[in-house]
């Protein structure tokens, strides 16, 4: 019975190091794909050539949508 014990405790070990292991993998890559969207959105606001004030307005007429030239256009008239 000991024995059992013993197989049972190494395979559970082994288990949460893996999982230790990933959730530390899953992390990272949450984290790199959040700064790398966060670059997405900066270049384009740099690229777009708006203000804060025009790329915050832009945002908000955006709501829940991604903007068209119109949008952007009408922002940048201002």
């Amino acid at each position: 019975m000991a024995r059992q014990l013993e197989k049972i405790k190494e395979e559970l070990d082994k288990l949460t190091r893996r999982r230790d292991s990933l959730n530390e993998r899953i992390k990272a890559l949450q984290d790199e794909y959040t700064e790398a969207e966060n670059t997405m959105v900066t270049n384009a606001f740099h690229e777009a050539g708006l203000t804060l004030e025009q790329f915050s307005e832009l945002l908000q007429k955006m709501g829940n949508r991604l903007p068209n030239r119109e949008d952007l256009e009408e922002v940048q008239d201002k």
